[in-house]
């Protein structure tokens, strides 16, 4: 029976990555968290938009198109970075319910289909996509819970409290430890607790709905804000969190792909808002001007209306 320890804490649960079967047919835990995401994110934009004046049929078609594409990509991203496993056994490919979805391939290719869309039908994009953005974080808080069922994405081990371990976390250690030191200079050992990473992303999206949220209705000032605020809140946590993986996609040598996305996300959406933030200011000071000397032309009368 599978298990997943926290040693620590004094806890123990028998979970396995099989949640039931229907006949022959295995039903994944990994595929029905990622479901029970996007119908979460789906409930949550649709009653967002429809607040803001948009037709559930909108937000329907682009949650369809962006699922679509969005699992294609993110499957497409993972297997390019480990090709030559993938080659090798080229039906595996296929496999999604196993693991091996990259998020940013799927943000990716869900964005430019919805973009896409957006300018075929006519849509504001931008606006959409800051309605939008709390409903990602929601899909990604609760899909990291596969990771969680599959006992993978876990990070180094730690000492922490919260530190957990489980059978195929060992196994995959095992497994894995020489690649992993030959790649990052780790050393792993499978009698120890690992860092929870799928935890930690998990509950910085959930904490990333709320204040999102609170942006939209506080603090937006130009469409397409919000958007890049959740570019920039979770590239700003995968930066640190990825570091802790040992299941890294690698760029070259022993760069980890993510890290570097994730850096690169952060500090441009954050030099938009602020450029965006400015020249919105400008405009409004130079419109404010405008009224002001419009009013002083009415207001003081001319020497003929003396």
């Amino acid at each position: 029976m599978d298990y997943i320890s926290f040693p620590k804490l004094g806890i123990t649960v028998n979970v396995s990555p099989t949640a039931f079967k229907i006949g022959s047919i295995e039903i994944k835990w990994y595929a029905l968290c990622i479901m029970l995401g996007f119908a979460l994110a789906i409930v949550y934009a649709l009653v967002q938009g429809k607040k803001r004046g948009f037709k559930s049929d909108t937000f329907i078609d682009i949650a369809i198109i962006a699922m679509v594409f969005g699992l294609i990509g993110a499957r497409l991203y993972y297997v390019l970075f480990r090709l030559d496993q993938y080659l090798a056994d080229p039906v595996s490919i296929l496999y999604i319910w196993n693991g091996g979805l990259a998020i940013y391939g799927g943000v990716i290719f869900a964005v430019l289909a919805s973009f896409v869309y957006c300018r075929v039908k006519k849509q504001p994009f931008l606006k959409l996509a800051d309605i939008a953005a709390p409903a990602i974080l929601i899909g990604q808080a609760l899909g990291r819970w596969g990771n969680f069922f599959n006992q993978e994405a876990f990070g180094v081990n730690t000492d922490l409290p919260w530190g957990m371990t489980g059978n195929i976390i060992a196994e995959n250690i095992r497994s894995e430890a020489a690649d992993v030191k030959e790649r990052f200079g780790i050393i792993l050992d499978s009698s120890k607790p690992v860092h929870p990473t799928f935890l930690y992303e998990s509950l910085w999206c959930l904490l990333g709905v709320l204040v999102l949220w609170l942006c939209y209705k506080k603090l937006k000032k130009f469409d397409g804000e919000i958007a890049l605020m959740y570019c920039a809140w979770y590239g700003f946590e995968r930066m640190f969190v990825e570091g802790l993986r040992t299941d890294s996609l690698i760029l070259f040598g022993n760069v980890r792909i993510s890290q570097v996305i994730a850096a690169a996300t952060f500090i441009a959406a954050v030099v938009l808002i602020i450029v965006f933030r400015i020249k919105k200011r400008g405009k409004h000071k130079a419109s404010s001007a405008s009224d002001d000397e419009d009013a002083l032309v009415i207001d003081i009368p001319t020497e003929d209306e003396e």
